[in-house]
């Protein structure tokens, strides 16, 4: 037990230095005080860090959450809003907090209880309807009314949670914006979207390559798509059989050959003929394969693209003098993971 606000810096000071903090449990974040230690603390310390590391601990009574939770410092409110042992009128003061940002916070806090819930799904802030869309519990009436919003952030949250109804992901999968068609076609059911796919006018089909169950109809539907970026999300496919992935290696396409090189189940034979092709995304692709042989990595090295070298850098195969070589790279990134795979390799 933390006996005074000493005691609780002592802790603190030497907890932060810790390189895995705030991960795991260290004194002051799990070590309980009494109520008068805290407002101590907050006294002699009312700095917002102290109060950021303060709310880390899980242990602080809820009469210091609810001095908090009227701080001056909207990163603060918005911490408390956070946590999930708050009692209903600490759910009541955060959701009618003036902070946007706070309120989001509130939204998706999964103890937030129903009526509060449906209460901030009606808030005019698109910030904050996106807080109530990435909430868990969020039911289907709740989504239903937020994914009519013109921000495509919003409805990129609405896409992405479980509880949205098939009709309206599939609307979304047809939105006009990637991120939103793509959080709707990973959760669509294979029977819509397969009518989707089928469709010409679908400007789905690149995210919908993706997917791990399409049968032999939509591959092959795919696999011919007159869109190359269609036939790339296709050949990167993990899932994708070898024969589909056999003819796609022989494709004209620089970004389709770049899907294969990306698809771990590429062969040896597939990644040195690949190889041949002197395009910058191949040439990424192919030094982040971990079964790109050797000698072709060690061709990559000659590389100038820092994005080329930074895949060479983290690849678990990538010879030792070729990280050794990248360790005096001007590019701090590149120098750094080729460090850090060669500690690894040694281990």
């Amino acid at each position: 037990m933390i006996k005074s606000a000493e005691e609780y810096m002592f802790f603190l000071e030497n907890d932060i230095k810790c390189e895995d903090y705030p991960k795991r449990g260290y004194k002051a974040l799990t070590e309980s005080a009494t109520v008068e230690v805290w407002l101590d603390i907050l006294k002699k310390y009312p700095e917002p860090y102290i109060k950021v590391n303060m709310l880390f601990n899980k242990t602080l009574p809820l009469e210091i959450l609810r001095l908090l939770a009227k701080d001056k410092n909207k990163e603060i409110r918005r911490r408390v809003a956070d946590r999930e042992d708050l009692d209903r009128d600490l759910f009541e003061v955060m959701a009618k907090d003036l902070c946007p940002v706070v309120r989001h916070s509130i939204g998706r806090n999964l103890s937030l209880p129903m009526d509060l819930l449906i209460k901030l799904s009606h808030d005019k802030s698109p910030t904050v309807k996106q807080g109530v869309a990435f909430n868990k519990n969020a039911i289907a009436e709740i989504l239903t009314r937020i994914v009519k919003s013109k921000k495509h952030w919003v409805r990129e949250a609405v896409a992405g949670n479980k509880n949205t109804p098939q009709e309206i992901l599939e609307q979304l999968a047809q939105d006009k914006e990637y991120w939103v068609r793509d959080g709707a076609i990973k959760q669509l059911k294979i029977e819509t979207l397969a009518k989707l796919i089928k469709d010409k006018g679908f400007k789905g089909r690149s995210e919908a390559a993706s997917r791990s169950d399409l049968d032999l109809d939509l591959l092959t539907i795919l696999v011919n798509d007159p869109d190359p970026l269609v036939r790339s999300k296709l050949a990167a496919n993990s899932l994708l059989p070898m024969d589909f992935l056999t003819k796609l290696a022989h494709d004209e396409s620089p970004i389709v050959k770049a899907g294969v090189a990306y698809n771990d189940n590429a062969t040896v034979e597939m990644l040195v003929r690949i190889s041949e092709v002197k395009d910058r995304d191949v040439m990424e692709a192919l030094a982040s394969n971990r079964n790109t042989p050797s000698e072709v990595l060690k061709e990559l090295a000659e590389a100038e693209d820092v994005y080329v070298l930074l895949e060479l850098a983290e690849n678990k195969n990538t010879p030792k003098e070729v990280l050794e070589k990248l360790v005096d790279h001007k590019d701090p990134n590149v120098r750094w993971e080729a460090m850090d795979n060669l500690k690894k390799s040694r281990r």
